[in-house]
């Protein structure tokens, strides 16, 4: 049925209104001839992107302690030095996984 355009069968604005034996009484939707409305269920964006996050959240791995902490202590002597190549290769890696490419 359209709003404000009768029923899609062809009728009027008259032919919208329907007698009850067209209602079924097992979970009492209107049925249009041979197919009977169905239910639809829709998730909003913000929804979809919450399951995404989830879904990366659910992929990162466990947290280990005692690297942290040498990783820290290296930080604090100033004797950490990150390989930039590595840094970078493993950046555009992840950036190609996460689009696709």
């Amino acid at each position: 049925m359209r709003i404000g355009g009768g029923v899609s069968r062809g009728g009027g604005v008259g032919s919208a209104m329907r007698s009850s034996s067209d209602v079924s009484p097992a979970n009492s939707r209107i049925v249009d001839g041979a197919s009977e409305n169905k239910d639809v269920v829709s998730v909003s964006q913000t929804a979809q992107m919450v399951a995404a996050a989830r879904e990366m959240i659910a992929k990162i791995p466990t947290v280990r302690a005692s690297k942290i902490e040498a990783i820290q202590s290296q930080l604090n002597s100033g004797a950490y030095r990150p390989d930039s190549e590595a840094v970078a290769a493993g950046l555009m890696r992840e950036y190609m996984q996460l689009s696709g490419y």
